[in-house]
């Protein structure tokens, strides 16, 4: 047996992993009961580790080739008609159970257990704290999640900032808002990033809740986190929703913005003019648009003047039409229907 990247290969291992990659579950499961009974009739029976040890490299190129390929359910039917076989030490094993349960339908439930194991007989990495939150997510979890991390900080420490951030990405995609808002917790964590302030701040526009995406911003300033030009993004699209009862902030942000050394772009100062739009500031949100036009790299697209048309007279959105067709841009049934919404 020659070690090779922490796992060993031998010609049974590579013939079982052949054979796992070509999808044929029952022939596996034979192919698996075959090879352990000649180990079994090879390593005395005095020697219960020891074919314990040659059982687990077996499932473990099984399940390996198996999670390779997706095969997921695969991979966990494998563990169950082998689970007697083997001890329940094998770290390598019990981290790619976490991802086969986590990312299956059938078996998510598992997943947890799974992941109990690996904290208890080996280290866990980020992947494994990914792949178990997709489980807790998927079933909305909240106790059981909090229960997780509890263990995992306990023995491995507080979670870092790319595993919090990937955690909470996979929160947000399945909508598991209670488990997002757990991990955003300096409980779990270091100090948060900007990648985590923008996760953070995202969901609640998402949510529509405007005011604690902005406070949420003022803490980040606060922690002395440098915003990026996706932070004022997303901070000016809290503000739009507001309209009228947030001009102030929507000023504030965007002057931050203009004065920070973040680059400048279309999209930050089209969303500016949506909500001066939708604050009824008119005036100010065709000053924002001169500008745009006097300035090369900001230079309105259809998108832009498909803003300023929206809400305003009939009059003054056929003179924004006017000046986006003298720009060269033609207009679409979109910039018309807002024009005859006028």
């Amino acid at each position: 047996m020659q070690p090779h990247g922490g796992v060993v290969y031998t010609p049974e291992t590579n013939a079982i992993a052949s054979l796992a990659l070509k999808g044929n579950l029952s022939e596996l499961l034979q192919a698996l009961d075959t090879a352990y009974a000649k180990e079994e009739r090879r390593v005395p029976r005095s020697s219960k580790e020891a074919l314990e040890s040659l059982a687990g490299l077996l499932v473990t190129s099984a399940v390996r080739a198996c999670v390779s390929q997706r095969l997921l359910g695969h991979a966990v039917l494998v563990f169950d008609h082998c689970c007697n076989r083997i001890g329940s030490d094998n770290a390598k094993l019990w981290s790619l159970l976490v991802d086969a349960a986590s990312n299956s339908e059938e078996h998510v439930l598992r997943a947890g257990c799974c992941f109990a194991k690996l904290l208890a007989f080996g280290k866990v990495n980020s992947a494994d704290v990914v792949n178990v939150t997709a489980c807790y997510a998927a079933t909305q979890n909240l106790q059981g999640f909090r229960a997780m991390l509890k263990r995992y900080v306990e023995k491995a420490g507080l979670l870092d900032n790319m595993t919090r951030n990937r955690a909470m990405t996979v929160c947000a995609k399945a909508g598991a808002d209670k488990l997002l808002i757990e991990l955003a917790s300096d409980q779990w964590s270091q100090t948060k990033d900007v990648v985590t302030y923008n996760l953070l701040m995202k969901y609640y526009v998402q949510k529509r809740n405007a005011a604690a995406c902005l406070q949420t911003f003022c803490q980040m300033q606060e922690s002395h986190v440098k915003p990026s030009e996706i932070s004022v993004g997303i901070v000016l699209d809290s503000c739009a929703l507001l309209g009228d009862q947030n001009k102030a902030d929507l000023q504030h942000v965007f002057d931050l913005l203009v004065k920070s050394d973040l680059p400048m772009n279309r999209v930050n100062y089209t969303t500016y003019i949506k909500g001066l739009i939708q604050a009824g500031c008119f005036d100010k949100a065709a000053e924002v648009l001169e500008h745009m036009r006097k300035t090369s790299e900001l230079s309105p697209d259809r998108v832009t003047y498909s803003t300023m048309v929206k809400g305003v007279t009939l009059l003054v959105g056929l003179k924004r039409v006017e000046q986006m067709l003298s720009d060269g841009i033609s207009a679409d049934t979109v910039v018309f229907n807002y024009l005859l919404q006028g």
